[in-house]
């Protein structure tokens, strides 16, 4: 309502940046730009098969609110508000992108992982690929996870299965479309990602690349600032990773740390997209403090509402097309 209020625009917001891209799947498939390829199919096709348009504000709406929803079923209310308020999942998580939805199905699998349902954690992380190819990173952590849990036991490890059926199914389908079975990864070039870098090198991309060296972005910001906005999200996030591990949050750490170092391992376009990709390593710091912020509930508050400022901010300049990936 203060969005709206403030003069945001839903409909302009829907059909900014990749979440154009994901309507246009919805409307015509991936015919026509074999670039395409790179966003999976699951978020698409519900958007479809739901109706279309606004059906792609929805899903992502909901998968959001289920989210932080199962966040404070796994934590505590104080840490799932903070988590809601984040600004980059608030401005991805109420536009249509399929960000919420891997988020949604990557929080459902350490939920059933915890309660070790091991066969529906595995239909969650197959739904996760499904929803965004970079799930994939969650598979062999997932899988490490319940080998030692259950000392690898054979008939608990057949669950996964599952996902690299599913995955076999997605690089046949790409091989009779494209004549490349991991098209997801080569057609990643195209949005100038080449391959996995180091820092370094990821750095100077940001600093010198043909997106942040472009006139109209250089109009308003500066290369400089995108690579201090993506450390602003790297460094902390680094950090309370490492705390974490100090403090024995082996599984949480596993889960999200692989996810993390992606966004300082990438160039092109995912490379001034951390914010959003590291959300899926966000989320296991907050269960992995859910203690503390319960007990330091006013500072939480008091972050929670900067937090929304931010994020509100972001949104407004994302739904006027600004470029806040």
């Amino acid at each position: 309502m203060v969005f709206l209020l403030l003069g945001g625009s839903l409909v302009r917001m829907i059909s900014a940046w990749d979440a154009a891209i994901y309507l246009r799947i919805a409307q015509t498939g991936y015919t026509g730009n074999v670039n395409l390829y790179v966003f999976a199919p699951l978020y698409p096709s519900l958007t479809r098969l739901m109706g279309g348009f606004w059906a792609a504000f929805l899903i992502a709406n909901i998968c959001s609110i289920a989210s932080v929803f199962l966040l404070y079923k796994i934590t505590n209310f104080p840490t799932a508000l903070l988590f809601a308020s984040f600004p980059t999942f608030l401005v991805f998580g109420t536009s249509a992108y399929a960000d919420p939805m891997m988020m949604f199905f990557l929080i459902l699998s350490y939920w059933l992982y915890s309660r070790k349902q091991y066969w529906p954690m595995c239909i969650s992380l197959t739904l996760a690929i499904l929803t965004k190819y970079t799930a994939l990173f969650a598979i062999p952590i997932f899988l490490l996870l319940v080998a030692y849990r259950t000392r690898l036991k054979l008939r608990t490890l057949m669950a996964f299965s599952l996902p690299v059926c599913a995955m076999g199914a997605i690089m046949y389908w790409l091989w009779t479309a494209t004549g490349d079975p991991l098209a997801f990864i080569h057609r990643q070039a195209a949005w100038g990602a080449t391959g996995l870098v180091d820092p370094i090198t990821q750095a100077n991309w940001v600093l010198t690349g043909w997106f942040t060296t472009q006139a109209a972005v250089l109009s308003s910001s500066q290369p400089w600032m995108w690579l201090l906005r993506n450390y602003a999200f790297q460094i902390p996030t680094l950090a309370l990773l490492a705390i974490a591990l100090w403090r024995r949050k082996f599984e949480l750490v596993a889960i999200g740390l692989p996810f993390v170092l992606l966004t300082l391992t990438t160039i092109g376009m995912p490379a001034i997209s951390t914010p959003r990709l590291i959300l899926p390593g966000i989320w296991v710091c907050f269960v992995a403090f859910k203690d503390q912020i319960q007990e330091h509930k006013t500072e939480a508050m008091v972050l929670t509402v900067c937090f929304v400022l931010i994020g509100l901010s972001w949104l407004l300049c994302f739904s006027r097309g600004g470029f806040v990936a």
